[in-house]
């Protein structure tokens, strides 16, 4: 087996459950030691998935924080050398139409815009300046989604169209410094966030809709994603910066939208 990220420290954000939870696990198995950032309620959870991991042999370690805040991942980027901006939300939890702009209010505008596109700056940044200071080239992967394409997902398209384009503009800045920066697009993937989703839509038919319009016939899973972030992570993508890859079974193809 290879191990594409042996020796490497990984920081992952949202990192206690679903696509994030799946990139940790991924990037141990490849030889990274990892760092979870996630809410302090996801202790648990995150403490569970840590002991999992340093059962394979690797390390793994939680630090409790919100990535709305300046400073959350500053306290834990010493070292690392690859980062996987995964923590986001789909909505507000009082939002009752996920699409809607004219009647959104401006503070589920605000949270969304908070977690996905401050989040991920705020993430970023301060690793990119760890590794900067540092003297050390290293990855960053953003998390976006095909809805950066897809006008119909009202903020959280605003959200994810926004993480495209910091993607892009970090990269330029930190490329001559040997850090690169890549972001993933995945389309419906089985996770809490897409249940959740489904609830708002009003039932799981809407996803069962939508699962028969993705032209590889069904939905994506976590670890779909995380085998793209670990290749961005890796070696094997050392001339790629600046670009976002879409693990979405061919959705975009079609011009599909939800």
């Amino acid at each position: 087996m290879k191990h594409r990220l042996l020796g490497r420290r990984a920081l992952v954000t949202g990192g206690a459950s679903g696509i994030g939870a799946a990139c940790c696990r991924a990037m141990a198995a490849e030889g990274a030691d990892v760092v979870i950032v996630d809410l302090p309620d996801a202790r648990d959870v995150a403490e569970e998935l840590c002991a999992e991991i340093e059962a394979t042999g690797r390390t793994a370690s939680f630090v409790p924080g919100d990535v709305r805040h300046p400073g959350t991942v500053a306290a834990a980027a010493e070292g690392v050398d690859a980062v996987v901006a995964s923590a986001g939300v789909s909505h507000h939890p009082d939002q009752a139409d996920l699409g809607d702009l004219l009647g959104l209010d401006p503070d589920a505008w605000r949270f969304v815009l908070d977690v996905n596109l401050t989040g991920t700056f705020l993430t970023c940044v301060e690793a990119a300046r760890a590794m900067r200071d540092a003297g050390r080239p290293g990855t960053i992967v953003t998390v976006a989604s095909v809805a950066a394409r897809i006008p119909r997902a009202g903020v959280y398209s605003v959200s994810k169209a926004g993480v495209e384009m910091f993607t892009r503009s970090l990269a330029l800045q930190v490329a001559s410094r040997g850090i690169r920066v890549n972001g993933v697009g995945p389309g419906y993937i089985e996770t809490p966030m897409l249940d959740g989703v489904a609830q708002v839509r009003g039932s799981h038919e809407w996803l069962s809709v939508w699962r028969e319009r993705v032209p590889l016939g069904r939905l994506g899973t976590p670890e779909d994603v995380a085998r793209v972030v670990v290749f961005l992570s890796s070696d094997e993508s050392s001339y790629l910066t600046g670009s976002v890859l879409y693990p979405d079974g061919g959705y975009l193809l079609q011009g599909g939208s939800g």
